[in-house]
Parts: structure tokens; C-alpha cells; sequence
């Protein structure tokens, strides 16, 4: 089963969409598709959505670990595993509170999952 993996950012304060740098909290979406074209079976989109729960957990865990020692944070909240009509999807909420520390593990962490 062949898939495109796609992560996006999405940080917001006071329930509004802004920079990450003035943000409180940031949600990383993590969708799986099929490739152009093409589409998914039942039992291939139930495996799709299965894998972007594991990558989204996946996720959360390395934030945890590349946080500094000391540095104060959130546990990330990680929802996920749904399947929609053309992708799977899985969330990671990390509530920062604009700590520049935690700020920028993530941006660095979400760039290395991109790879």
C-alpha cells in the first residue's frame, strides 16, 4: 500500500489562528492518502489510519524527549487514528505557553518527522 504522509502546523491563541511565536498552543495534523488517483479500500484506510495514530504518538514521544531538562511544558494531547472519505488523520496538541525552549524542540522535531 503505497501513501503519502503530509504534516501541517496549525498554532492558535485564544481559539484564533496566529504565528507560532504568539501562540499558546500548536496542532500538528498528520494525514495519510493514497497517491493521485487512486483511492483507498475499507480495510486499507482502517491500515492508513492506524498508521498516522503510530506516527502522531511516534511524534509526541520525540518532542518529550528532545525537551531540555528543565524546560516546563504540557504533556502533548494526541488524538487520533480517524479515518475520512479521501485520507486518515491523527492530531498532536502541544499546549507551549510561547516558551521559545519548547517552541523551537517542536519546529525542529516536526522538521526531522518531515524527512
Amino acid at each position: 500500500m503505497k501513501t503519502t504522509t503530509t504534516l501541517t502546523m496549525k498554532s492558535t491563541r485564544r481559539n484564533r489562528e496566529t504565528t507560532i511565536e504568539d501562540s499558546y498552543s500548536t496542532r500538528v495534523k498528520i494525514a495519510i492518502t493514497p497517491p493521485a488517483g487512486q483511492t483507498y479500500s475499507p480495510r486499507e484506510m482502517d491500515m492508513a489510519a492506524k498508521q498516522a495514530a503510530i506516527a502522531a504518538y511516534e511524534l509526541a514521544t520525540a518532542y518529550l524527549r528532545a525537551l531540555p531538562v528543565g524546560c516546563s511544558y504540557c504533556m502533548p494531547d494526541v488524538q487520533g487514528g480517524e479515518a475520512w472519505t479521501e485520507s486518515a488523520v491523527a492530531f498532536v496538541n502541544i499546549e507551549h505557553d510561547g516558551d521559545q525552549t519548547a517552541i523551537a524542540t517542536l519546529l525542529r522535531v516536526v522538521e526531522q518527522a518531515r524527512k
